[in-house]
């Protein structure tokens, strides 16, 4: 497993990790795939952006993750209120 944040040089694509994270942990395996998908895209002009790997559910991360879903849910649904139907696709 490599931990790779924002300042990650050694790769060709974007390290954004979502919040409240600031590292991604990717395998080698996988980082290996992820930069030759890289190479090959970058040909096109597409840019990889790797925002989650393994991602640790201690009991602080999980209560954050979810009041921050539903905090989103209930802006979304006060902002456009004529797309309720869609607040759980968020």
């Amino acid at each position: 497993m490599e931990a790779l944040d924002r300042s990650s040089t050694s790769t060709p694509f974007l390290v954004r990790p979502r919040w409240p994270y600031d590292k991604v942990l990717v395998s080698g395996n996988a980082l290996k795939s992820l930069v030759a998908a890289q190479n090959t895209l970058a040909a096109h002009g597409v840019f990889l952006v790797l925002t989650r790997g393994y991602e640790s559910r201690g009991p602080f991360v999980r209560v954050m993750h979810r009041l921050a879903r539903i905090v989103g849910s209930v802006l979304f649904c006060l902002i456009y209120p004529h797309r309720f139907g869609e607040y759980r696709s968020i």
